[in-house]
């Protein structure tokens, strides 16, 4: 089975990369001096040809000294559907997105 995702989207907002300039073991041990960042994507439906990508979000992290992960900065911005996507009535009331 192949998945594959075609779209095309613009950012709203500013974004920076959230790299770890100081050597601190924690970090390096865990993810090579760069910080995870959390992504979700909202959907029309589960179907990747009819169903379009309708809010994309992230979410970067930062880490104290004594490697406790918090939230650093969120962003996020809708995606306009593609013509003909389909809108799942469900999935719109799932995620809260009319």
């Amino acid at each position: 089975m192949e998945i594959r995702f075609e779209f095309v989207f613009k950012l709203i907002y500013p974004c920076s990369v959230n790299y770890v300039s100081h050597y601190n073991p924690i970090i390096a041990k865990r993810f090579r001096g760069f910080l995870p960042v959390v992504i979700d994507i909202e959907t029309g439906g589960f179907n990747d040809q009819t169903d379009a990508v309708l809010e994309i979000a992230a979410v970067t992290l930062k880490m104290d000294d004594n490697g406790e992960l918090s939230l650093h900065e969120t962003v996020h911005t809708h995606v306009e559907p593609f013509e003909g996507a389909n809108l799942d009535p469900k999935a719109l009331a799932f995620n809260g997105i009319d």
